[in-house]
């Protein structure tokens, strides 16, 4: 006796298969002993992936899911899922794969698992506009001196975008819907590493461009203010001298103007003479000198540092008289002053009084001079008339 079964093959999803079981006694009569239909019920079919959105725009929420439908309802399934192959979320209850903010390394063929059925194929990428691609900043001109206008551009087409501009990382123009920042009269301190960053309106997504360092020239170096001479003694001519040198070529046709100024008042505005002149110094002359230089454009200024000047007077700080001829009983003495010292406005200037002892003679007095610090020394020489108490 021999068996025979047939079940046609599948020819898409679907719940039961069916097929005929029948046995045969006897090869030359062909008779049917018996008949049997058997059916098999399938107990899931094939799962399908589907996307949440397509086409994908990067930053927007991503949701796979892996859709199949058990024939019985106390059927339990486990899903995975593969992109391009490899496994991107292991066996779970859950049929969904998801992903918060889609990124171009997201793209890819998706295939879904469950358990022991493998899912049809689903291709898909992660697409962007092409207007929002990583942005890109521009700087002119290529070669930046100080004063120069600089503009950087952050080239982006899409008008769904907003800007922003950063030096070192630090934000110097916040977002708005100009691709453009400008720096007038640019200084040394503008230099530095600049990136733009564009964030997309629909879903806030963000990206920056890649870092353009800027380098500011200098045009000119800070003044050095100079004291001529050194030591400055009333009577003196004293001269004030601002010296500043230019740097760049840029910087050849660039005449400087110089000012000056003492104890932060003006003494002199701008000029093109880097010189100021005192032909008569006095003690009101001292305090502290400063100049300040400038381009004619008033682009760039810069000014020196602090220099302090101290006009000695006639008379120093000591003063002791010696008399000749001696007086009529005092030979052998000599008159002597008390010397009292009156502090003026300033710290570095002296008036001396002097209170005589009652002699009555005529003198001639020798002066000796010490400047401040006992830094100089110098003698003159006066006629001193003493009187007595009666006033003879």
């Amino acid at each position: 006796m021999e068996t025979h079964s047939t079940f046609p093959a599948r020819t898409g999803p679907g719940v039961i298969i069916c097929g005929h079981i029948y046995s045969q006694l006897d090869p030359q009569i062909k008779r049917i002993s018996s008949l049997y239909v058997a059916c098999v019920t399938e107990l899931f079919p094939p799962p399908r992936v589907s996307i949440s959105v397509d086409p994908v725009v990067e930053g927007a929420e991503m949701r796979v899911t892996c859709a199949t439908l058990p024939q019985r309802a106390k059927t339990s399934l486990e899903f995975a899922f593969n992109r391009n192959g490899r496994k991107v979320q292991e066996f779970s209850s859950s049929d969904t794969y998801s992903v918060q903010s889609a990124q171009e390394d997201d793209a890819g063929n998706y295939t879904c698992e469950a358990k022991t059925s493998s899912s049809s194929h689903l291709f898909f990428f992660v697409s962007h506009p092409e207007s929002f691609s990583r942005p890109q900043i521009k700087v002119s001109p290529d070669q930046v001196t100080e004063g120069d206008t600089v503009t950087m551009m952050c080239s982006a087409v899409n008008t769904k975008q907003e800007f922003a501009f950063y030096r070192n990382g630090q934000e110097v123009q916040g977002f708005g819907p100009s691709g453009e920042y400008q720096v007038q009269s640019v200084q040394e301190g503008d230099t530095g590493s600049y990136t733009c960053q564009v964030t997309y309106l629909p879903n806030g997504l963000k990206k920056r461009s890649d870092a353009h360092h800027v380098y500011v020239k200098e045009l000119f170096s800070f003044p050095v203010l100079t004291i001529t001479p050194a030591q400055v003694t009333e009577g003196d001519t004293m001269t004030v001298t601002c010296d500043a040198a230019l740097r760049t070529s840029a910087g050849n046709n660039t005449q400087l103007e110089f000012a000056f100024s003492r104890d932060g008042g003006d003494l002199r505005g701008f000029t093109v003479s880097n010189k100021y002149h005192v032909d008569t110094a006095q003690t009101q002359d001292a305090g502290n000198y400063s100049c300040e230089a400038r381009t004619p454009t008033n682009k760039v200024r810069k000014k020196s540092h602090v220099t302090n000047v101290h006009i000695s007077g006639e008379c120093g700080m000591l003063m002791l008289c010696l008399f000749v001829p001696p007086p009529r009983s005092h030979a052998e003495q000599a008159a002597s002053f008390n010397t009292i010292y009156n502090r003026t406005r300033k710290p570095s200037e002296y008036t001396l009084c002097a209170a005589v002892q009652e002699y009555s003679f005529y003198g001639l007095c020798v002066c000796n001079m010490t400047g401040n610090d006992s830094q100089y020394t110098k003698y003159g020489r006066t006629k001193v008339r003493l009187r007595n108490a009666s006033g003879k």
